[in-house]
């Protein structure tokens, strides 16, 4: 089992435990949570300060503009999430699988509670107490902590899993062959070069233009690695080099989608020529 894996089970865990502890002490104590202090700064707050007309309200403003501090999290969490698969790595090459955007997107929803309502509950300053309130349903310091917790409650349920998935899944590979852990996968698969059984290699097109590319090793087990981002229009460096292991150490059956002479010029506008000289290598090799 990846000790990754046993990690981010952990977390999810213990952040259910401590999450449920604090909305059952919300729920038992309110009066502990009413705070009738910050309540108060949240209402001199409203009175002495007004919105801007394109907002509905002054804690309408005021929760939009941590939007940039949201978006920077989130940037922050994906970038964390790369450094999970490059110590996974370690020496080896590194090719990111495209689920790392799922785990993005889980993490993405959990920060919107965190951002909005477990950080400025925290904070207690008239800023931070309109936009803990206004976020709640009847607009009080307990609603806001109420509501604010089963938020986070649910969107960690449904979207930590999603980030720990993710970071489960990544494949990296040597001169000998390739590693890779799936999605829902417990532990790493190995694969020698000469184990390697199937490459196929695809366009994509969008409206009769060239969109996109495709690398796809099939494993002894049957499985399929999709061994480049899709969304990316050529081959970067660490997918080339595979490409060449592959050639030199495996009997793989290569299926090959080439591009036509018009999508070479197309691509000739978009890409410089060293990114144009790895896609015709990649689709006209050797191939054994």
């Amino acid at each position: 089992m990846n000790a990754i894996f046993i990690i981010f089970a952990i977390i999810y865990v213990a952040g259910i435990v401590a999450i449920s502890l604090k909305l059952r002490d919300i729920i038992k104590n309110k009066d502990k949570y009413e705070e009738p202090e910050v309540a108060e700064m949240a209402r001199t707050r409203r009175r002495e300060k007004k919105s801007l007309r394109f907002f509905q309200s002054l804690s309408h403003q005021y929760i939009v503009s941590l939007l940039p501090i949201w978006l920077l999290s989130i940037f922050g969490i994906t970038g964390l999430l790369k450094v999970f698969y490059k110590i996974i790595a370690g020496e080896n090459t590194l090719i990111l699988a495209d689920t790392w955007l799922a785990g993005a997107c889980g993490m993405m929803f959990i920060m919107i509670p965190v951002i909005m309502a477990v950080i400025p509950l925290h904070i207690k300053t008239p800023f931070f107490a309109v936009v803990a309130e206004g976020g709640s349903k009847d607009g009080t310091r307990y609603a806001a902590w109420k509501e604010g917790f089963i938020m986070l409650l649910i969107v960690f349920v449904i979207g930590f899993p999603f980030y720990g998935f993710a970071a489960n899944n990544y494949i990296y590979y040597d001169d000998e062959g390739i590693t890779s852990s799936a999605y829902f996968q417990l532990g790493e698969t190995y694969t020698a070069y000469e184990d390697v059984t199937k490459v196929k290699i695809s366009v994509y097109y969008d409206d009769g233009i060239i969109d996109s590319l495709s690398y796809r090793v099939t494993l002894s087990d049957g499985r399929t690695l999709e061994m480049s981002d899709v969304t990316k229009l050529f081959f970067p460096e660490t997918t080339v080099e595979l490409h060449r292991n592959i050639e030199k150490y495996s009997n793989a059956e290569f299926e090959i989608e080439a591009p036509t002479e018009e999508d070479y010029a197309n691509l000739s506008e978009r890409l410089s020529e060293d990114k144009l000289e790895n896609i015709k290598y990649v689709f006209e090799g050797d191939h054994q």
